[in-house]
């Protein structure tokens, strides 16, 4: 994946958001093993020791995006049950 220079880099506070949202208070671990990086690498971009990279707000959206489609489309086969 081509990443834009000018494509803003996340936050720390967007990055925690993003990985409670993924996968609740225990986010770190998941998300590490999702994009394929080493928790290590995650606990430091959340205490800034290292900046997140910028490609990595386009995988952190990608996730959220299908997580929401899978929400819905499950939401829709229960809504079918009754």
């Amino acid at each position: 994946m081509e990443i834009d220079q000018d494509t803003p880099r996340m936050t720390p506070e967007e990055l925690r958001q993003a990985g409670e949202i993924l996968y609740g208070t225990h986010w770190q671990s998941e998300l590490a093993r999702a994009i394929d990086v080493d928790p290590r690498r995650v606990r430091q971009w959340i205490t800034r020791e290292r900046p997140i990279p910028a490609g990595i707000r386009n995988e952190i959206i990608l996730l959220l995006k299908e997580k929401s489609r899978k929400s819905v489309e499950y939401a829709d086969y229960l809504d079918q049950q009754f």
